[in-house]
């Protein structure tokens, strides 16, 4: 199946027959002003999607279909659905629960067109969980003849620069800090990820690294290495019902950061 063309919406245009009321109207149900305002264009920037305003022609108007429709996420569809209707639109179909915890509605602004809105349940980040367990990925490790030359390979090639262990990717973690997930080669012959076949390894950043190994343990799940504890982090190591180990790691984002800032500055 060929690459689709599509690389996501970015702009939904709406054409009205007076572009001065219309921006007045569009203004005031956003709450916003437009940061481009022409006769010929007028757009506004929600939530970083481009929603604009055009003047249609007589023809144009004629063939005005509402076959298509934009959806806008919403907080709270019952309240946006009411206030958008105090401020003019009409009710074109009801909020209404769609599955999945999703519901949508429909209605039409002063010129016709029609504007859908959406509200879908809220989404929990694993960094912000309560419980023990897997809040995102930690690292990939894997075997190599000659580690050196292949991480050679994939700084020249790929641009991807490591040091005796390896290199980490920096990302922000959801509210605040950054959490790190690293990249390494090992050894061929290296019995850090268990069995000799075993070829790749995965580490998992956790919460409550020893509250998760008890629940494990209830489970019957096979620990065989018991938590390791350094300054930048605990770790433990137990197995999948497939037989591969993983890592676990309840990380100390502080001490491992310097230590990543550290030995960038030094390359």
């Amino acid at each position: 199946m060929p690459e689709s063309m599509f690389k996501g919406l970015r702009t939904t245009i709406y054409r009205v027959a007076d572009m001065q009321e219309a921006v007045e109207w569009y203004a005031g149900l956003l709450g916003q002003p437009p940061y481009f305002n022409e006769p010929f264009y007028a757009g506004f920037n929600v939530g970083g999607f481009e929603l604009g305003l055009q003047p249609y022609e007589e023809e144009v108007q004629q063939a005005k279909s509402r076959n298509v429709a934009s959806y806008w996420s919403v907080d709270d569809i019952e309240d946006t659905f009411s206030q958008m209707q105090k401020h003019g639109a009409k009710a074109y179909e009801k909020p209404q629960d769609v599955g999945g915890g999703i519901k949508t509605a429909t209605l039409l602004d002063p010129w016709g067109n029609l504007i859908g809105i959406i509200q879908e349940p809220p989404v929990v980040e694993a960094s912000q969980r309560q419980d023990p367990g897997v809040t995102a990925l930690g690292g990939i490790f894997f075997k190599s003849k000659d580690p050196d030359a292949l991480k050679k390979w994939y700084e020249e090639m790929l641009g991807l620069s490591s040091g005796p262990y390896g290199t980490s990717f920096r990302w922000r973690k959801p509210g605040k800090g950054y959490g790190y997930t690293v990249w390494s080669v090992f050894s061929q012959k290296s019995d850090y990820f268990g069995a000799a076949e075993q070829s790749h390894m995965v580490n998992y950043r956790v919460k409550d690294l020893d509250g998760l190994l008890e629940r494990l343990r209830a489970h019957g799940v096979d620990i065989p290495k018991e938590p390791e504890s350094f300054d930048y982090g605990k770790f433990a190591w137990v197995t999948d019902p497939d037989g591969n180990r993983i890592e676990l790691w309840e990380p100390d984002d502080g001490v491992y950061g310097k230590m990543g800032d550290e030995w960038a500055e030094s390359h």
